[in-house]
């Protein structure tokens, strides 16, 4: 496919979109936006008995835009919330024929719309109220003991705009590897080990991206705090540091803020025998990962009923027994970047969510 010509069944969906307009009274809402093309997708849906009975789309964008917001609710309709939450850019983009790789970021932005749709539908499911007048005095009267909570709030507010800032790296790092993957076969970069120095990935991935955005990438916004833990020697694996902050020689050397989920052995511990890792090799089995397929290292043969959208791809530095970098309604855990392009914070043990 060259980089302007679609495939037959973009241009049907391009000429004869389905679901085109809004869902009267909707119960949920999804809006996203590429400020680089200036595609903006709106999809609305109707949820019964926890199923998509309805969805339609608006789009303002190229013929592309248009056909993967077709194809996207058609496949949505009828399916269940988590069964639509499942639908990747990948599913989209095959369900077409295909993309050129210059419009891949529209499935990206059909399924991403999807989702919000979604997840506004969760978020306002039961209902609300309105302050009745003797609640609102309440709350005026207790004014001034909330201001002495102010500060933790503001502490709150800036652990939350830093996770959703390292969402927007993770998001960056997902979209190079995809253009790099669709270079490859669909193959994405396989490091020596799990975690750092990554100097291999850093340069798969320079021709991809700006170098100030390549740089900036790599460094979660809360690194200071990770740097903290991975200096301190008495975290799992105990008597070992590392370095995970944006300095010049760390830039040079690979060493960077995020564990890379596509790796051929767990990071050992000098020469101990037995080989000690970073990570436990039973909890982080190494495995090399395609778009749509991981393999594992120790046997050659492919993991069955592998699902994409599960998949980590990437996550925050951690170690066992540290505290988790990222806060989000008062609970820590890890910013996880999946194969299928979602980011989402994991709350519990990563051993026991690892997929």
């Amino acid at each position: 496919m060259s980089a302007l010509s679609y495939s037959e069944k973009v241009m049907e969906h391009f000429m004869n979109p389905r679901n085109v307009g809004e869902v009267e009274n909707p119960d949920g809402v999804g809006e996203v936006g590429n400020p680089v093309c200036g595609d903006v997708m709106r999809i609305t849906i109707r949820v019964a008995e926890g199923r998509i009975q309805d969805v339609k789309f608006k789009t303002l964008g190229c013929a592309a835009a248009i056909a993967v917001s077709s194809m996207t609710t058609e496949m949505a309709k009828g399916k269940t919330l988590d069964e639509a939450l499942e639908i990747t850019r990948d599913m989209v983009a095959r369900e077409l024929g295909g993309l050129p790789p210059v419009k891949m970021h529209c499935s990206n932005l059909a399924a991403e719309a999807l989702h919000k749709a979604i997840e506004s539908y969760r978020a306002k499911k039961g209902g609300s109220r309105a302050f009745t007048l003797i609640e609102l005095l309440v709350v005026i009267a207790i004014l001034g003991v909330l201001a002495a909570m102010l500060l933790p709030a503001i502490e709150q507010a800036r652990h939350e705009a830093s996770r959703v800032s390292c969402v927007g790296n993770l998001r960056q790092l997902d979209y190079t590897l995809f253009l790099y993957a669709q270079s490859n076969n669909e193959f994405l970069p396989v490091e020596p080990t799990e975690h750092n120095p990554h100097p291999g990935l850093m340069a798969a991935l320079m021709p991809y991206s700006s170098e100030s955005a390549a740089c900036a990438m790599y460094y979660c916004p809360e690194a200071s705090m990770m740097e903290s833990v991975a200096q301190n020697p008495s975290y799992t694996p105990t008597g070992q540091t590392d370095t995970v902050i944006d300095t010049p020689a760390n830039r040079a050397a690979g060493n960077i803020s995020y564990v890379y989920w596509s790796f051929l052995s767990n990071k050992p511990i000098g020469w101990t025998s037995p080989a000690q890792c970073w990570r436990n090799p039973p909890d982080f089995v190494p495995r090399i990962l395609t778009m749509q397929r991981a393999t594992l290292v120790s046997t050659g043969a492919q993991i069955q009923n592998f699902r994409p959208a599960q998949a980590w791809l990437a996550c925050d530095f951690f170690r066992q027994g540290a505290p988790f970098p990222h806060l989000r309604q008062h609970q820590a855990g890890l910013n996880i970047l999946y194969l299928g392009g979602q980011v989402d914070l994991m709350v519990g043990r990563p051993r026991d969510n690892f997929r």
